[in-house]
């Protein structure tokens, strides 16, 4: 017993001392040991081990094709904005795909993917789940006639204190049901302490649509813009949750449904979905009418100081 025991130490030893920290530059060609030495990021992402942390500096990568981080490792940005990851043409920047996988600190600009049932235009977080935290989606675009979403995630992935913002979504869907969201949300996922502004479908939904067992809290959804139904926030599915959401000042074309132009509810889904979110305009249940933001032009888009807003949301469902 007591040598199985002191094996399994030794194995959990080793795989611990085999984790490392690489740095990535634009145009680097070292071998990414040190900061002094930066590799490569296309090559460091392929060629990462479990546990392994690389470090964006700061400047602009160009991909020639998809980062993918479908083991237990971390890309690490210098922060948005200052970290600029571009796509290649008709690619997406990145593919998540483990439960333990890391994007955080990074901008994602300038993507222009698309095709028949294309998802995830900019980033993909796909059914075995991942991290997303500290990012914006920025400028980028997806044209599809099945499919929608810069952002979707597929399984029970988190996205944390992102932008999403100047986005544009094409497709000739007009219900809802095969496009829409300019975030996507098609797993078991949880948004959190997320910004959607100014984002453009020219189908369903200008903000983000939910088609799953999907949380999202804590967010702010305003000024998006749609050519039909759902200006700022779509709910597919009756098992889809939103608490403590800003769904405000979205703008629809085409949709004359009850609480038309922010939020739009398939057929058969009831409006207890959203729990303590502020709406403009026509609101439900115990979603209390927005009375005003602190400075929409100045994009401080919290609850005016003073107002009936502040502290009126659900407390158990804050987050950090």
């Amino acid at each position: 017993m007591k040598r199985l025991l002191l094996w399994g130490t030794c194995a959990w030893c080793l795989s611990t001392a085999l984790a490392a920290d690489w740095y990535a530059a634009p145009d680097a060609t070292g071998s990414g040991a040190g900061s002094a030495n930066p590799g490569d990021l296309e090559a460091l992402v392929a060629a990462a081990g479990e546990g392994d942390v690389i470090h964006l500096a700061v400047g602009d990568y160009y991909l020639s094709d998809v980062l993918t981080i479908d083991r237990d490792f971390s890309v690490v940005g210098a922060g948005i904005d200052k970290s600029v990851v571009i796509p290649a043409k008709t690619k997406r920047a990145f593919l998540i795909n483990h439960a333990d996988a890391v994007l955080t600190g990074v901008t994602v600009k300038g993507g222009n993917a698309g095709g028949w049932n294309m998802t995830g235009s900019a980033v993909l977080i796909d059914a075995n789940g991942g991290s997303m935290s500290d990012v914006r989606v920025t400028d980028c675009s997806q044209s599809s006639n099945q499919g929608g979403g810069v952002l979707t995630v597929a399984g029970p992935g988190r996205v944390s204190r992102c932008i999403f913002d100047r986005n544009t979504l094409s497709g000739s869907d007009k219900t809802g049901e095969y496009i829409g969201g300019v975030v996507r949300l098609t797993g078991a996922a949880t948004v959190d302490n997320c910004l959607i502004r100014d984002n453009e479908s020219k189908g369903c939904c200008g903000g983000i649509a939910v088609y799953a067992a999907a949380t999202v809290r804590n967010c702010t959804i305003v000024n998006n813009h749609t050519a039909y139904n759902s200006g700022g926030l779509y709910v597919g599915s009756n098992a889809a949750r939103m608490y403590n959401t800003v769904v405000a000042f979205n703008k629809s074309d085409n949709d004359t449904t009850a609480y038309a132009p922010n939020v739009t509810f398939a057929k058969n889904v009831p409006a207890s979905c959203l729990d303590h979110c502020a709406l403009s305009g026509k609101t439900c249940g115990n979603n209390p009418q927005l009375v005003g933001m602190t400075d929409f032009n100045e994009e401080d888009f919290s609850p005016a100081v003073g107002g009936a807003l502040v502290d009126a949301g659900d407390s158990s469902r804050c987050v950090e």
